[in-house]
């Protein structure tokens, strides 16, 4: 706001609405280093750090939810020819800490042309309660991998995971902790 009106009062220098206090500043000393344009982009730019600044200083974090209180959480997987690197992706999912009773995980195979599809299906047939397998006969792209998630996702919280990522282990409980009491 402040940077705003700034940029407003510099605009200004051109209309005729404070022409008596421009032609004051304007022949005053201090006015030609104030006016040049890397002055004025290191003023906005010192007070939007300064802004940050107090805004991180006053940052709380919600905490965690708890096994009672956690929300429904959906966890898309998209693969593309990743191999082994998604069934790491789908068991750090389901080693996470959160109530397996409030979960399911979609991994969906975008038409890969290795053994990535094999990794899913193991996954489900160990986990058929919470792993939902889901393949594209072709690659379609991401985009579509995580709309066909998006479209099949039950949970009040829907999260998605790259196949190449692992999760730590209270991230679900850590993320869920603003939707907490929203079960569904």
């Amino acid at each position: 706001m402040i940077a705003g009106l700034l940029i407003i009062f510099y605009g200004s220098f051109a209309g005729n609405v404070f022409q008596p206090l421009i032609h004051a500043i304007r022949n005053a000393h201090w006015s030609k280093a104030i006016v040049r344009p890397s002055v004025l982009w290191g003023l906005v730019g010192s007070i939007f750090l300064a802004f940050r600044t107090m805004l991180w200083f006053r940052y709380r974090p919600f905490p965690p939810a708890s096994h009672s209180d956690a929300p429904f959480l959906t966890a898309i997987i998209p693969a593309y020819n990743e191999g082994e690197m998604v069934k790491k992706a789908i068991y750090s999912v389901l080693a996470a800490d959160y109530p397996h009773d409030r979960l399911e995980v979609y991994a969906i195979d975008d038409g890969s042309t290795d053994d990535t599809w094999r990794y899913i299906q193991a996954a489900a047939v160990r986990y058929p309660h919470l792993v939902k397998p889901f393949r594209f006969t072709k690659n379609r792209g991401k985009r579509a991998a995580l709309e066909e998630g998006f479209r099949r996702a039950r949970g009040k919280i829907v999260l998605t995971v790259d196949s190449d990522s692992m999760i730590e282990h209270n991230t679900l409980l850590a993320m869920a902790g603003r939707f907490r009491g929203t079960h569904g």
